[in-house]
């Protein structure tokens, strides 16, 4: 196993923790009964928190494992292809404080901590240019480092 996946399985694993922790507060997959916002959050949860991190891990780990260069950048490269995990979180937020209504019923508002998590998140949207940035930085660029390294481009070994 390379030192670059290692490197990057350890922090994934680490991150993948931490967005469980945070996300929390949201109740992603509370699923009161006969709720159907509930469900609709429960399922968005589902695919954003599970299915896509996991996706990506199977996608991005045999690439890395074919990485044998031990240089700073390949080593930095391991570390920020974990990115996309961080934004398969941000885009479950963003959805379900763009339409807080159709994940939360009236009486899932009043619950804590969700309550107080939507007060301090605030009711203002993202606006376009934040979300094509962020989208930018921590999905488009860590994929296309993870295609030019698998094709020798990008931290190939000098040998």
């Amino acid at each position: 196993m390379s030192i670059a996946s290692q490197v990057f399985l350890l922090l994934y694993a680490v991150m993948f923790g931490a967005v469980f922790t945070i996300s929390d507060r949201f109740r992603p997959f509370a699923l009161p009964p006969q709720s159907k916002p509930g469900r609709r959050r429960v399922v968005l949860s589902l695919l954003f928190l599970g299915v896509l991190p996991t996706g990506y891990l199977l996608f991005a780990l045999p690439i890395l494992l074919s990485v044998n260069s031990t240089t700073r950048g390949c080593l930095g490269l391991a570390i920020y292809v974990v990115a996309p995990l961080i934004f398969s979180y941000f885009s479950w937020v963003w959805i379900i404080l763009w339409k807080t209504d159709k994940f939360y019923d009236e009486e899932q508002l009043t619950i804590e901590p969700v309550r107080s998590s939507l007060e301090w998140v605030g009711e203002r949207p993202l606006s376009g240019w934040v979300i094509g940035l962020l989208t930018t930085v921590l999905f488009v660029v860590p994929l296309v480092l993870l295609m030019l390294a698998s094709s020798g481009i990008v931290c190939s070994d000098p040998s």
